[in-house]
């Protein structure tokens, strides 16, 4: 698992240095293909092992003094595409209140999420400060910018995930996945976890210039060479 998290974290990286953005257009598509494509594959081998085991509740992949939107609807894609599931959690520490998004699965699928979540926050992040720039448009031009691409990128992820999966329709592998999907739903529901939603103003503009942007996040067919 290491090595092809290896693989996928430096290719990332290669593509989010790249100046031309219309040339980093599907390659969370294509990481998330590999990702796939490696879970299948691997199924049988990790079906007892310890690394199936899922972690719940120490894991987080934001910490802020509020709920994000974006950011809470990207982990959802992200981790859903992958075997894994997140939540909001409310707390205090210091004193001071606190949100975490909090993720939960086997460690494997922990560190999956981990990887390809920072690497498109990071990059959402950086299209967002050029598209400002180019625009001039202030808080909820951004926040509705981020919200687009999220949107975007999310639905390439899905595609990729289903697109692998049709190939292993009936297999032994992809029941195996899905039995482990299962065991994730029990234990979220075990939680007893309430819905909790934000809102944020729309702004079309920023919207639009996001889902453009979504679409052109990291193309490298690379990723699979």
């Amino acid at each position: 698992m290491q090595q092809i998290l290896s693989k996928v974290k430096d290719l990332l990286a290669l593509a989010a240095d790249n100046s031309n953005i219309h040339e980093s257009a599907s390659a969370y598509k294509a990481a998330q293909k590999l990702l796939t494509k490696h879970k299948l594959t691997t199924a049988n081998l990790m079906q007892d092992a310890s690394e199936n085991v899922i972690i719940t509740g120490d894991k987080f992949l934001y910490s802020g003094t509020r709920m994000i939107t974006w950011r809470g609807i990207l982990a959802s894609g992200v981790c859903k595409a992958n075997g894994a599931a997140c939540y909001w959690q409310r707390c205090r520490i210091n004193g001071q209140p606190v949100q975490r998004l909090v993720i939960i699965g086997s460690q494997c699928d922990i560190d999956v999420v981990t990887c390809l979540y920072s690497a498109i926050v990071n990059q959402i992040e950086m299209l967002c400060s050029i598209a400002l720039r180019g625009t001039g448009g202030g808080k909820t031009f951004s926040n509705n910018f981020k919200l687009g691409a999220t949107n975007t990128v999310n639905g390439r992820l899905l595609e990729a995930q289903q697109e692998v999966e049709s190939e292993y329709q009936g297999t032994a592998a992809l029941i195996l996945v899905n039995q482990n999907k299962e065991a994730l739903t029990k234990a979220m529901a075990n939680l007893n976890l309430r819905n909790k939603t934000t809102s944020l103003r729309f702004n079309s503009q920023g919207y639009a210039a996001g889902v453009a942007a979504g679409r052109n996040i990291n193309l490298t067919n690379r990723l699979l060479t």
